[in-house]
């Protein structure tokens, strides 16, 4: 069951400048504590609002104690007693509301693995990641809501080499292109983070790049699969646009990535047949070469001589002169092709030189 708050007064006014967050450390025994986790409900709320009170909670990012916010009105969330300096004192609306939307479209595809406003030791990002999950798999894959761009995304992008951040883009920030076609005005942030899928050679060729963005009043997601440029520097033409409500995406095992319905099940087919068309390329190459092989021993086949069993019988063999038509043992060269020779006396025997 949700907790009370979201079932009854989805996405009301969060905050009056406070500092929002949605998740604490509980200090005695530093459990994390995620407050939108639907085992919260009014009544077992009051509990954690005791420990709140008893300074028991604390931020994690600035280790200050926190009190619990579970009225009637606003999203039920964790707030400074003290608003001082914590990173997170900047956190936008759109981008709280994002963070719940999406921690709970992956809690039910990963239920008890997903944790929110992550800090990763290795990267240095404004702000902790927005949903972060660890299968029981141990696959790691992580998802970063951005409602416009900022300056240090090259620096970050560089950073997140290799990991399976998502970007997911609010889509406050979709922009049209040029009138002339299908097409995007892409932001410099948008342009860093924009990312090759297997899934574009659905549409498109794997070269090109997709991004995807989340609408927080509709809760539909918007990807755009084969972007390419077609006017430096951010004009983007696009194969596909892909969209669905939320509760009906994908999420891709291997590696975190959005999948629409369908795509998984196209691209096994595609896989399937290059797989196919790769082994019959190998068969035919096997085939030939096995002609090749067979046509050798054919042609050693038909000579008449059978020197199976004296690799040399054709040295002490008698064969015909192809020049004096005589059957000789002295023979000089050896046609075995044609099972004939030049035998000694026919290639001393000179023409004479008449004088003049």
């Amino acid at each position: 069951m949700q907790n009370f708050f979201f079932a009854h007064f989805q996405f009301k006014i969060f905050y009056d400048k406070e500092q929002i967050m949605f998740k604490s450390i509980d200090i005695k025994n530093q459990k994390e504590i995620i407050i939108i986790d639907d085992q919260w409900n009014k009544q077992s709320i009051e509990s954690l609002r005791t420990c709140g009170q008893k300074n028991q909670l604390i931020c994690p990012e600035c280790k200050q104690p926190v009190l619990v916010k579970a009225g009637e009105i606003k999203q039920w969330h964790f707030a400074h007693r003290d608003t001082g300096s914590c990173p997170l004192r900047n956190e936008s609306e759109s981008v709280l509301r994002g963070r719940i939307i999406l921690y709970r479209w992956l809690s039910k595809k990963y239920p008890g693995n997903v944790t929110l406003e992550k800090n990763i030791s290795d990267i240095d990002l404004p702000r902790p990641l927005d949903c972060y999950i660890e299968t029981n798999k141990g696959k790691k894959f992580a998802y970063w809501i951005l409602e416009s761009g900022f300056r240090s995304h090259g620096k970050i992008k560089n950073q997140l080499f290799g990991q399976n951040v998502h970007m997911v883009f609010l889509s406050n920030m979709i922009r049209k292109g040029m009138s002339e076609c299908p097409s995007l005005a892409l932001t410099p942030t948008e342009r860093s983070f924009a990312y090759r899928s297997e899934y574009n050679q659905l549409y498109s060729e794997t070269k090109d790049s997709t991004l995807t963005y989340l609408d927080i009043a509709t809760q539909y997601l918007y990807t755009y699969r084969g972007l390419f440029l077609i006017h430096k520097p951010q004009f983007f033409s696009y194969k596909k646009r892909l969209s669905d409500q939320l509760d009906n995406v994908l999420i891709s095992p291997k590696n975190g990535e959005f999948v629409y319905p369908g795509e998984y099940e196209k691209l096994q087919l595609i896989k399937n047949k290059y797989v196919t068309e790769q082994n019959n390329i190998s068969t035919q190459g096997r085939k030939r070469k096995q002609f090749v092989r067979n046509d050798s021993v054919k042609n050693d086949d038909d000579c008449d001589a059978d020197f199976s069993n004296d690799p040399l019988g054709y040295m002490t063999k008698a064969y015909p002169c192809k020049k004096c038509k005589k059957l000789t043992k002295e023979w000089i060269k050896l046609d075995l092709s044609t099972q004939t020779c030049i035998c000694r006396e026919c290639k001393n025997d000179r023409p004479k030189i008449s004088s003049p």
